[in-house]
């Protein structure tokens, strides 16, 4: 079975940009140099820190995937065309020109050398103004006064860029909550925005495409491209909102003085073969079209091909240590080709004997232990304890220990039956050679006597036996030979339905599972044993017990021992006290069986006892004193941050939720560090893109679910005396605490960084919210150095419980980045599955449902109930019958005791003692040994348990041995003497 699956652990530190392949972060590889060789942790069979590299293949181009230059370009453009757009601007009432028209909404006012016209009607619609003295602006501009009989065509303002409108801006001063109004008038212009020309030749461009139409922004490089040349420029391709595809003449890099654009008169020229634009080509071909190498002595166990994203197409796997070969290349000599896969485009992975050059940690993932599937949980949680904060140990298992338990259950119930039958079997053994020699014993003494020979008398008696043994084993061959594969598929099933349990939704189940079909073929070999094994043993046991037949009548020489005893007799308390007293004493061994086996099973009863309490006890507490939790996630079930979520709540319609937590953000800066971006399509794309890193201003009501923390990093923060946690929960921001300065909770490295303290205030602007005066209340420290400001959820909505309507529960950019929450109960985990089934909630690595992934945090307790569970279940079928095997063997013992001393019995009955007296020597003989076990096993017991039940088991061994020895006095007591005296045991 261990053959079918490979567990493995996937280290990843939890960084700011998790889960980003190609992000460069110090933090990460810090936590790398400190991991040490996991190697010597038990059950790790392999470990691999990631080794990975970049490599170039001639000819290759990627089709997908992380591409870094895919919008650079050096290539050639003709027959350029000035593009000319309208430009805004901002005047003041006191630069306007001597003549102008001033669009005021509906109203305008007319000033030219024909006469002044203020606040008279405005439209573009004629019909619309029945006004007598209006403009009417419908593709020209034409004003109409009927008073005076005036009709002028006023176009030629728009012309002369003389044509504003009237502009009141307002807004709210947060500092003091007063409304603030600007006025001003706008202005438009004509400007050259831009170039048009047709694309000629390409010395680099991802797309490849030449004789297209493409407009030229010349940036702030100064290109300004005169009719009829030609040029090669370097470039960014950007989208200018048209149909057409736009490139912006950039710098080759800061501070370059080389010019990014040259005139050129054909493709002869010089800068074609050698020159700083064919070299940065080179370079975005060979940098677009890189390959990644990844080295690994078990590429098989490698995330991608363990959880079957990947697999072998074609070939094999580069051996450990083996060099030059790869899996899939375009330089080494491929060994095996693996399918396509998303996200895995120009992939290559070899063996660790390759010597790839040192290359320092890109992305999180540290490295990745191959583990042995039986301890792969043990050595998990042993590399927990020797990992750094902020690093995470992920296991794949492959659905391995689902698989295995319900065989290692077989197993361990197979051993256990196997221990007991054998037992049995010596036990039947035992019996059939001492049954079949003493049926026997009349025989072989007469052949004794005859002096027939040792091995005629044992051959004789060897054939019977052979004969009979054959029979009976041979025939228990046939039988377990036909029903064996019957036998274990019930097993199978059996310890599969014992050891099923829900995973949907747990973080005990990441992941693939596969299907292990168990062999339908039972081999033979182990009934032929079996049989071969009990036949020798038969015929060994007959021939001891022939042994022993042949000697029984033999006269011994030698002296007679004979017990005296040490003082003189005594009738005093005659009775069958006092004989059930004196045997006792003077039982020698037989007085010691007693007590010694009552105690034994009686302490073996009630430690049955004492351990089923006590699961119950652990089963109890663990549901009372765990709280599951869960989160949403991606689809692998491992990052939690930066999800689209819109309507998280709804898991509060199950009445399971004791706590939910969620967050959305939004990007923050200080006014002065913002650059300026051109008023372009391009500026609003370079000024998205500067604005996406900046750090977040983080709403939520939790700081669990915060991005810095819910990945389990510990919380480290100091509140300003008065505040507290609760803060980021209060609903009375939503509308009271806008007109006031926000309360936040501020990294200290930020706060560091621009010499702030607890207390302070500062304005900050946020993308799509303006500007904002923050009140630090707290400040936290993390490894990962980010500069996130929480603040309190209420600023852009209220949780159901306390919004007046759906839409103050949903924030303005539509969806949550994060949410995780807590159980009411552990006792509800079940009904909180069914919950998320019936609304189609999805399970990690699950394509279906809704895609809203929820991951639970239950592995551990599912786990520790589920053994809980299975020994309860065990204990209440196994148990019992313990119990009753056990008074069954208190009670043959009994009787066996008993049964074993007819010649006492005949000696008192032919002295004549009253019946009654035989009865009650016997039975209070053996009540005073049993008692005195039981006495003791019960005292030891309540001692080390601590609860009185135990005497139950005392009690109960106690009455099923006295029951039996009572049945087997009043048997043998009811006995003849003549039948007690010649009865053969």
């Amino acid at each position: 079975m261990d053959e079918t699956y490979t567990s493995i652990a996937l280290l990843e530190y939890m960084g700011e940009e998790y889960p980003d392949p190609y992000a460069a972060d110090e933090a990460a590889r810090q936590a790398s140099e400190q991991l040490g060789d996991l190697s010597q942790v038990p059950g790790v069979q392999l470990w691999e820190p990631t080794r990975s590299t970049m490599a170039l293949s001639q000819g290759y181009q990627r089709p997908n995937g992380t591409i870094p230059y895919k919008n650079q370009v050096v290539l050639t453009v003709f027959q350029l065309t000035p593009q000319m757009g309208k430009e805004s601007y901002v005047l003041q009432l006191e630069d306007l020109p001597q003549e102008y028209l001033i669009r005021d909404g509906d109203r305008c006012t007319v000033k030219i050398k024909d006469g002044l016209w203020e606040d008279i009607a405005y439209d573009a619609f004629p019909a619309r103004l029945p006004a007598k003295v209006r403009v009417v602006e419908d593709g020209t501009i034409t004003l109409v006064d009927e008073t005076q009989n005036i009709t002028l065509d006023l176009s030629w303002l728009k012309e002369q860029e003389k044509c504003f409108d009237y502009v009141r801006a307002t807004g709210i001063d947060v500092s003091t909550g007063q409304t603030i109004t600007d006025e001003y008038l706008m202005g438009y212009r004509q400007v050259v925005v831009g170039t048009t020309g047709i694309i000629g030749k390409a010395l680099y461009s991802y797309e490849g495409k030449s004789g297209v139409l493409i407009e030229v922004d010349p940036g702030d490089s100064g290109f300004s491209p005169q009719p009829g040349k030609r040029y090669l420029i370097h470039g960014q391709l950007y989208d200018s909102g048209n149909s057409g595809r736009a490139v912006v003449v950039t710098d080759f890099y800061e501070g370059c003085e080389q010019s990014p654009w040259v005139e050129y008169d054909s493709y002869d020229d010089s800068i074609f073969a050698q020159s700083i634009f064919t070299e940065y080509a080179q370079k975005y071909e060979l940098g677009n079209n890189y390959i990644q190498v990844e080295a690994s002595d078990q590429i098989a166990a490698l995330e991608p091909f363990q959880q079957g994203t990947l697999y072998l197409r074609e070939g094999r796997y580069p051996q450990a240590g083996e060099r030059e070969v790869c899996v899939i290349t375009f330089q080494w000599m491929v060994v095996g080709i693996s399918n396509q896969a998303e996200g895995y485009e120009g992939r290559v992975w070899v063996s660790q004997g390759e010597p790839l050059p040192q290359t320092p940690l890109f992305g999180y993932m540290l490295g990745r232990a191959v583990l042995d599937n039986q301890n792969a949980v043990e050595a998990v949680k042993q590399m927990e304890t020797q990992i750094s904060d902020g690093v995470r140990v992920t296991l794949y298992d492959q659905g391995y220990a689902a698989a295995a338990q319900p065989l290692q259950a077989m197993e361990a119930t197979a051993q256990g039956i196997t221990l007991a039958s054998l037992v049995g079997v010596l036990a039947v053994l035992c019996l059939f050679a001492f049954l079949f020699v003493g049926r026997q014993q009349q025989a072989v003494d007469v052949m004794v006597s005859l002096g027939t020979p040792k091995g005629g008398i044992r051959l004789w008696l060897l054939s019977g036996a052979i004969l009979v043994a054959g029979i009976a084993i041979l025939a228990g061959m046939a039988i377990s030979a036909g029903s064996m594969q019957l036998l274990v598929g019930l097993a199978l099933q059996t310890a599969q339905a014992l050891y099923a349990a829900d995973r949907r939704y747990s973080d005990g189940a990441l992941g693939v599972s596969k299907d292990m079909e168990p062999s339908q073929s039972i081999p033979l070999w182990p009934a032929l044993a079996a049989g071969v094994v009990v036949f020798v043993v038969a015929l060994l046991l007959c021939v001891a017990f022939l042994r022993q037949a042949r000697q029984k009548n033999t006269l011994r020489q030698g002296k007679s021992r004979v017990r005296v005893p040490r003082s003189g007799t005594s009738t005093a308390g005659a009775g069958a006290l006092r004989f059930a007293w004196l045997s006792a004493r003077r039982g020698g061994w037989r007085s010691v069986v007693v007590p010694v086996t009552s105690m034994v099973l009686t302490a073996f009863l009630g430690t049955l006892m004492v351990t089923a309490l006590g699961w119950d006890g652990q089963k109890v507490q663990l549901y009372e004193n765990t709280a599951i939790t869960g989160q949403f996630t991606s689809v692998n079930g491992r990052q939690y941050t930066d999800l689209r979520l819109y309507d998280p709540w709804k898991l509060c319609d199950s009445g399971l939720i004791e706590e939910i937590q969620v967050y959305t953000s939004v990007p923050y800066w200080l006014q002065e560090e913002s650059p300026t971006f051109a008023d372009t399509a391009l500026g609003g794309q370079l000024q998205d893109a500067w604005i996406s890193k900046q750090p977040d201003m983080v709403f939520l009501n939790g700081l669990d679910v915060a991005p810095e923390f819910i990945y389990g990093e510990e919380k480290n923060i100091t509140w300003l005396e008065g505040w507290d946690e609760s803060f980021l929960a209060d609903p009375s921001y939503y509308k009271e605490g806008r007109m006031s300065a926000w309360p936040c909770v501020a990294s200290g490295d930020w706060m560091k960084k621009y010499a702030l303290k607890l207390g302070d205030e500062v304005v900050v602007r946020a993308d799509t919210m303006g500007d904002a005066t923050v009140h630090i209340v707290g400040s936290y420290v993390t490894k990962t150095k980010s500069e996130s400001m929480f603040l309190p959820l209420s600023f852009r909505c209220l949780p159901p419980w306390e919004a007046e309507n759906d839409e103050q529960t949903i924030p303005y950019n539509g969806s949550f980045y994060g949410c995780c929450f807590t159980l009411k109960s552990a006792y509800d985990l079940e009904n909180f599955r069914e919950f998320l089934a019936q609304e189609r909630y999805t399970m990690p690595g699950v394509l279906d449902g809704t895609r809203l992934v929820v991951l639970l945090d239950d592995g551990v307790f599912t786990q520790t109930v589920e053994a809980l569970g299975r020994y309860m279940t065990l204990s209440q079928i196994l148990f019992p019958v313990l119990f009753v095997l056990m008074g069954v063997l208190g009670f043959v013992v009994s009787w066996l005791m008993v049964n074993g001393r007819r010649m006492e019995f005949a000696i008192m009955r032919g002295l004549g003692a009253p019946q009654k007296w035989v009865f009650g020597s016997f039975f209070l003989e053996q009540s005073i040994l049993c008692l005195a076990g039981c006495m003791v096993s019960g005292v030891a017991l309540n001692l080390w348990s601590g609860t009185p039940l135990v005497w139950l088991a005392a009690l109960g061994f106690g009455l099923c041995y006295l029951t039996g020895c009572a049945l087997a006095v009043r048997a043998v007591g009811r006995t003849k003497i003549f039948t007690l005296l010649t009865h053969a045991d």
